[in-house]
């Protein structure tokens, strides 16, 4: 993770962010950061759901080999775009004759179920669906038009697989797409509980006043379950408006130090 600092030295709101170049000049940026905070809101009954896929590049989306060999060497497997021949995205692999793919899947739990599917069109003959190297299991895909292949298959205790796709003879050649590894029988882990700011707003030290400008400076403490707008206004003793200032509360803890220009003079004291 990296993380630039800016200064607010630059007007805002910005008409595009500093360069790299622009934040290195300490005629601009000279400032101390003691304590940095970066975190991810979602709603509060939204519950983070997202999981990365065991297998990389299962669609093939990246048009070659990511994430994937093919067998025995040299191999000549072709990823084609043609429309006809793709099940979903933009690409599928074709293997012709004696030949296939393979990938080793990390990330497994151990002496768990698991099914392995795919989308697999046949041409000539027929291909193979595997599993080794932590399982066993092997179907044989022969249907000429694409129909989800799928093999279920119980882990070992070394936490992966290496999955297969191929053809055994010359005169094998088939499409595949769309490969998927997950739990058959997947166990809902418990969601952490959210918490809940008892939202509050106050201020963190008296005002500092200073007469001659005139201005007003103070800092606040918030908390805030969701973004919210500060609008803080000040009156003179005639009920006359001296000072307004507006602020975009980000949801979370925060403070914010402000400097409240003033319409009229005070009086000390």
């Amino acid at each position: 993770m990296g993380l630039n600092l800016v200064s607010e030295t630059y007007p805002y709101p910005w008409i595009s962010l500093p360069t790299d170049e622009e934040l290195a000049d300490t005629g601009k940026n000279i400032c101390y950061y003691d304590w940095v905070r970066a975190y991810t809101l979602i709603g509060v009954d939204e519950a983070s759901t997202k999981v990365d896929p065991l297998i990389v590049n299962g669609g093939f989306e990246t048009g070659n080999y990511t994430g994937w060999t093919g067998w025995p060497s040299p191999y000549d497997l072709e990823f084609t775009s043609e429309e006809a021949h793709v099940y979903s995205g933009t690409y599928a692999v074709h293997i012709v004759g004696a030949q296939g793919l393979e990938q080793i899947v990390f990330g497994l739990k151990p002496n768990t179920d698991y099914t392995l599917s795919c989308y697999s069109k046949v041409v000539s003959g027929s291909m193979l669906l595997e599993v080794k190297d932590g399982a066993t299991g092997v179907i044989s895909c022969t249907e000429p038009t694409y129909t989800r292949k799928s093999l279920n298959f119980t882990s070992d205790n070394s936490k992966r697989v290496t999955i297969y796709y191929n053809a055994m003879s010359e005169n094998d050649e088939g499409y595949a797409d769309d490969f998927e590894l997950v739990e058959t029988n997947p166990v809902s882990e418990p969601q952490n509980e959210t918490v809940m700011f008892n939202e509050k707003l106050y201020f963190s030290e008296s005002a500092n006043v200073k007469t001659a400008l005139p201005s007003l400076a103070f800092l606040i403490t918030y908390m805030a379950n969701a973004n919210r707008e500060i609008n803080l206004q000040l009156y003179n003793s005639d009920s006359v408006l001296v000072g307004n200032q507006k602020y975009l509360a980000l949801a979370g803890f925060g403070k914010k130090q402000f400097i409240m220009q003033l319409d009229s003079l005070l009086s000390p004291g």
